[in-house]
């Protein structure tokens, strides 16, 4: 179970990292995490559509959630299962590509 919570643990600091370094914001502040899954506030920006976004990283191997939490439109990526840090680094190469794709950052 340590090293399971461990693994979480890497993969959710990896996660949390990588969204920070693109200016995008997670709905639960740090202390209150569960470290398996997370809530990222939807960017800013016209060209965002959640579906149209959830089609881009299915065909790149990955799901994600959509999620309404009170007054906040977000999308959630779990990392419990058998993924490690390395899918979370792979999947903010993924989201990258969309944000730039939707000119939300540039290359």
């Amino acid at each position: 179970m340590e090293k399971r919570y461990a693994r979480y643990a890497k993969s959710w600091e990896t996660l949390l990292s990588g969204i920070e370094k693109m200016g995008l914001e997670y709905l639960i502040d740090r202390e209150h995490h569960s470290k398996i899954i997370t809530s990222i506030i939807e960017p800013k920006n016209e060209k965002y559509d959640f579906d149209e976004m959830h089609d881009f990283f299915f065909e790149r191997g990955f799901t994600i959630y959509p999620g309404k939490v009170n007054n906040y439109d977000t999308f959630r990526i779990s990392n419990i299962g058998q993924i490690d840090y390395r899918d979370m680094e792979d999947f903010l190469k993924v989201l990258k590509e969309y944000l730039v794709q939707i000119g939300f950052l540039e290359n």
